[in-house]
C-alpha cells in the first residue's frame, strides 16, 4: 500500500471537482494518504468536504512520516515551496497543475487520473534536480530554506545599490555592486536568473550560476561555477 502525503496552498474554486476526483481515486487504490494541516483546513472551509485525513504539520513531521511520494497540488510556486518540506530527505514530488504555471508542476487535470494509476503501478523514472540551502550567523533565516530555483541576495529598506562581497571555497571571487545577487540551480536558470541576463543550463548540469541582479558596471556578467 503506498502512502502519499499531500501539499497544497490556495487551489480555484473550479478546481473541486478535480481534487474530490484525485483524494477519491487514492482511497480506491487502496493508498494511505496523509495531507498538509493547512491544507487541509483550506479546504475544509473553503469547499465544506469534511475531511479528517491523518495530518502532518511540518517538514520534519513530513520526513519522520517518509511517504513514498508528495503529492503537490498547485502551480509551480507551490511546488517551490514544497521542495523546502523535503529538504534532503529524497522524497519524491509529484505536481498536479491547477495553478497557472506548469513547468514544474506539469500533470494537467486531464492526465492526472492517468498519470497516478502509472505512478502507483511503478510505471515512472525520477528526475534528480540540484537545490540550494543558506545559512547565516544571525536568526535572520527559517528552516528549513531549500531553493529548487534560487536564492537572491537584494537590498532592503533602500535605492542605492548594495555591494555583496562573494568568495567560492574561501577564495575571494570579486564584489557586485548592484541591486543584488543571484544564486540560481539550473532548473532556476529559466527564472529569475534569465530575467537578469544569465544563461540556461540544462537541468542535470553539475553548475550553479553566480548572476548580479542590475550590476552598476555592465562589464560584470553572469558567472557558471561547479556545484561542488
Amino acid at each position: 500500500m503506498a502512502r502519499i502525503a499531500i501539499y497544497g496552498k490556495r487551489v480555484p474554486d473550479e478546481a473541486q471537482p478535480f481534487v474530490e476526483r484525485t483524494l477519491a481515486s487514492l482511497r480506491e487504490e487502496g493508498c494511505e494518504v496523509i495531507m498538509y494541516r493547512g491544507f487541509q483546513n483550506r479546504l475544509n472551509e473553503s469547499w465544506n468536504l469534511g475531511l479528517d485525513l491523518p495530518e502532518y504539520t511540518s517538514s520534519e513531521a513530513l520526513q519522520a512520516l517518509n511517504p513514498d511520494f508528495l503529492l503537490v497540488i498547485g502551480g509551480d510556486g507551490t511546488l517551490l515551496d514544497a521542495t523546502s518540506q523535503v529538504g534532503r530527505s529524497g522524497i519524491p514530488l509529484i505536481g498536479l497543475n491547477t495553478g497557472r504555471l506548469g513547468f514544474l508542476a506539469n500533470i494537467t487535470r486531464d492526465e492526472a487520473p492517468a498519470a497516478l494509476k502509472h505512478i502507483l503501478q511503478g510505471a515512472y523514472r525520477i528526475e534528480e534536480r540540484y537545490t540550494l540551502q543558506a545559512s547565516t550567523d544571525g536568526p535572520e533565516l527559517l528552516d528549513p530554506n531549500f531553493a529548487l530555483n534560487e536564492i537572491a541576495v537584494s537590498r532592503k529598506g533602500t535605492t542605492s545599490m548594495i555591494s555583496v562581497h562573494v568568495h567560492l571555497d574561501g577564495q575571494f571571487l570579486n564584489t557586485y555592486w548592484a541591486d543584488g545577487l543571484l544564486i540560481s540551480t539550473p532548473t532556476g536558470s529559466t527564472g529569475y536568473n534569465l530575467s537578469c541576463g544569465g544563461p540556461i543550463l540544462m537541468p542535470q548540469s553539475p553548475n550553479f550560476i553566480i548572476t548580479p541582479i542590475a550590476p552598476h558596471n555592465l562589464t560584470v556578467r553572469p558567472l557558471v561555477i561547479p556545484n561542488n
